[in-house]
């Protein structure tokens, strides 16, 4: 093989290589995220790719809200394995697809669901099916203006 030839065999790889990252390897989803189990969702780059959930609509697409960043890191999903979202943090959401791994969308927030306390992260208890943060600490009043607004001041616990 000459040098011409090995050039134009790598020129028709590169390009091949392009062409299939960039064109095609992605699947037509609706803003919901329906698709197969066995199929992956891409957002982004793609030719006639669907917009990512923060992403602005595109001018030809039907109005929808923005669903806000997920945060990133342990206060969100299962990343040790223990269960739900530590610290009580939990992502806002549409469906279960704008959701970590595990997790499902009720009522606009990601949470993991469980079958027993134990299911669930240090300190969550499983209410309902999901995991729930503790319950915050009453904060003690003796008037009124103790308290933040919109409470009221009642046998010294803000209500």
């Amino acid at each position: 093989m000459n040098m011409r030839t090995a050039s134009e065999w790598a020129l028709g790889l590169s390009l091949c290589l392009f062409s299939t990252t960039t064109v095609g390897c992605y699947i037509e989803t609706d803003r919901d995220c329906d698709w197969d189990d066995d199929e992956e969702c891409f957002w982004g780059d793609a030719p006639d790719a669907p917009d990512a959930p923060d992403a602005p609509d595109a001018p030809d697409a039907p109005d929808a809200p923005d669903a806000p960043d997920a945060p990133d890191g342990p206060s969100v999903g299962r990343p040790d394995g223990n269960g739900g979202d530590s610290g009580g943090e939990s992502a806002a959401c549409e469906a279960d697809c704008d959701c970590p791994s595990g997790n499902e969308c009720v009522e606009g927030a990601c949470k993991a669901p469980c079958a027993a306390s134990c299911d669930c992260a240090e300190g969550e208890s499983c209410e309902a099916g999901y995991c729930e943060p503790p319950p915050e600490p009453a904060i003690s009043c003796e008037v009124d203006c103790d308290c933040p607004s919109g409470s009221a001041c009642v046998e010294g616990v803000c209500s």
